[in-house]
């Protein structure tokens, strides 16, 4: 019976997901409908706490594990920030951030060539980026 109820346990904690979302007010009604499927998606892809998602979604730090670098991974997919070879599409950021240029995202991806786990690269990233220019990249 545990397995009967896992997919309504995951819609449960998606809706509690969704209503947190909501009262916090992190994004607008407009940016809510385009990004909720993605970051449902990839928090029930990854496995990663909900809580711990809106957390990340309010203060922009990722702590370093696991499931939350790969839900970071998976978010930058979806967004098309990261390509599927984990590489960075160095547009996606530099569109996003006047301050940021086309030669710092590179200075943190190229280093980050021959890692092929794509959730410790995009952490791995992101630290470096984060570093360079504190303001928050992800939504």
């Amino acid at each position: 019976t545990t397995d009967l109820l896992k997919p309504f346990v995951m819609k449960l904690g998606s809706l509690v997901f969704v209503a947190g979302l909501l009262v916090v007010g992190r994004v607008n009604g407009q940016e809510w409908l385009t990004k909720w499927p993605t970051i449902t998606s990839c928090i029930c892809k990854t496995g990663y706490n909900a809580n711990s998602a809106l957390q990340f979604l309010k203060s922009c730090t990722l702590p370093v594990e696991p499931c939350a670098n790969c839900f970071l991974a998976c978010q930058r997919e979806h967004m098309k920030a990261m390509l599927a070879t984990g590489a960075v599409n160095v547009t996606f950021y530099t569109s996003r951030n006047s301050k940021l240029t086309a030669a710092q995202v590179q200075e943190c991806d190229t280093p980050l060539a021959n890692e092929k786990d794509k959730c410790k690269r995009a952490q791995l990233f992101d630290a470096c980026l984060k570093a360079i220019n504190p303001t928050c990249l992800s939504y």
